[in-house]
């Protein structure tokens, strides 16, 4: 989720940077998104463990889970309450702080790897798993 975090990154690091007292800080947060927005990448699954995972919640914890642990060969079905995904990614930032095109574009590069969704239905998880 770099291009997120290049729009939503308070950039501390900037602030601290020993840079400035040359010059100025290195603008990483820029640098994030820009090589977010033109670099085209692609992640490999391992090998199926034949092992499920449940993820409650699509905000960018979840989002996140889901990702690294489908990477590493997992199945995992991620549950969302709301109709669409995204949490808080999508209901707590306003729009022209973080586009919702960025976050949709991440959230879909993320299903790719094949991770299962249920929308609506957080509860179903008891009678799944």
């Amino acid at each position: 989720m770099v291009e997120v975090l290049g729009h939503i990154c308070t950039h501390p690091c900037e602030d601290a940077c020993r840079r400035n007292h040359l010059s100025e800080s290195i603008c990483v947060r820029e640098l994030k998104k820009f090589v977010a927005q033109r670099a085209f990448y692609t992640s490999s699954v391992r090998k199926d463990k034949g092992k499920r995972v449940a993820i409650i919640g699509s905000g960018p914890a979840g989002l996140t889970a889901a990702y690294f642990l489908r990477v590493l060969g997992y199945r995992v079905t991620l549950f969302e309450q709301m109709a669409f995904l995204g949490g808080m990614l999508k209901i707590g930032i306003p729009f022209y702080r973080l586009p919702r095109r960025v976050v949709d574009k991440e959230i879909e590069e993320i299903l790719k790897l094949g991770i299962k969704v249920e929308l609506k239905n957080a509860w179903r998880i008891w009678k799944t798993f």
